[in-house]
């Protein structure tokens, strides 16, 4: 009896399938201390939990312990946790010129510390409540880059090369600051991209690098945004074509800011106003090609 190749190819079919069918997702937990993260033995189950050296398993990471891995290979998860959401057992996780990608969601609300060249990239949204801080456990001056595709909200501390030395990004598509203790400081070699929008909702930002997209500002409800030697023409994307400052600072420094549109000012915009971060660069210029509703405060003063 002849063998029929289309049997065997559709065996070797369902066989690769059910291997697919096997993979799964993993919970891991870190339960080891400042080791690296290849160490199979400080983790819960054992193992390393990457989706690079494991394919087709899906991990789910939680860090919650006080002392957590630096990152000593390159690693893909679904999801990673940093930090116990109460605060008190804040976690570290340090990462020294390495790729840490994420496919779904990020959430620190402990401390998370990429340097010297690394590569931070989430494929969905990334949530700061906790210390988000470039060049700060080893410092370098090889740029380290944040990349998030969906929505990067900011209720704690995210700070981008403010030693100024190596100039890192930050790229987003939507920064949303939530809160008084929202804190961002885009370092002077740094740069802030926003390819959707940018919505101020409490906190302050302070841009001492470059910032692009800021012409699809969407909101300031509140908080100050203060930038910082910058040269910049934008065209209100949202609110109609207006810029719309609600209970909210516009600081100016050294800055050329031009609007193509109207701009509604309920909150404060200020020249030199001086962040308490920076000292004076003026002069200001603020121009507009439309109209200036003013209910609030306009203070223009020269350098």
């Amino acid at each position: 009896m002849k063998s029929n190749p289309y049997r065997f190819a559709v065996l070797a079919i369902l066989f690769w399938l059910s291997g697919v069918s096997r993979a799964a997702t993993i919970n891991s937990s870190w339960n080891g201390g400042s080791e690296g993260w290849s160490t199979s033995t400080s983790w819960t189950p054992a193992g390393v939990p990457d989706s690079l050296t494991s394919p087709g398993n899906l991990f789910n990471v939680t860090i919650d312990n006080g002392v957590g891995p630096s990152l000593d290979i390159d690693v893909e998860l679904g999801g990673l946790s940093i930090g116990a959401t109460t605060g008190l057992n804040s976690a570290l996780v340090s990462v020294s010129g390495k790729t840490l990608t994420v496919d779904q969601n990020l959430v620190n609300n402990g401390t998370l510390a990429p340097s010297r060249g690394s590569s931070v990239i989430v494929g969905g949204n990334l949530t700061n409540s906790g210390r988000l801080e470039t060049n700060f456990v080893t410092p370098g001056t090889v740029s380290t880059t944040i990349t998030v595709a969906g929505t990067f909200t900011n209720a704690g501390t995210l700070f981008l090369d403010a030693p100024g030395i190596s100039g890192d990004s930050l790229t987003a598509g939507t920064l949303v600051t939530s809160g008084a203790s929202s804190n961002v400081w885009v370092g002077k070699l740094s740069t802030l991209n926003v390819t959707n929008e940018l919505d101020l909702n409490g906190g302050t930002v302070l841009v001492q690098g470059a910032i692009n997209g800021l012409g699809r500002l969407n909101q300031f409800t509140s908080g100050s945004l203060a930038l910082v030697n910058q040269n910049l023409n934008i065209t209100p994307a949202f609110n109609n074509g207006t810029l719309q400052i609600g209970k909210a600072g516009l600081e100016l420094d050294g800055t050329s800011l031009s609007v193509n549109g109207d701009l509604l000012n309920g909150g404060t915009i200020s020249t030199n106003g001086i962040h308490s971060n920076v000292s004076s660069h003026g002069p200001n210029t603020l121009s507009l090609s439309g109209t200036l509703t003013n209910s609030g405060v306009l203070s223009l003063s020269s350098a």
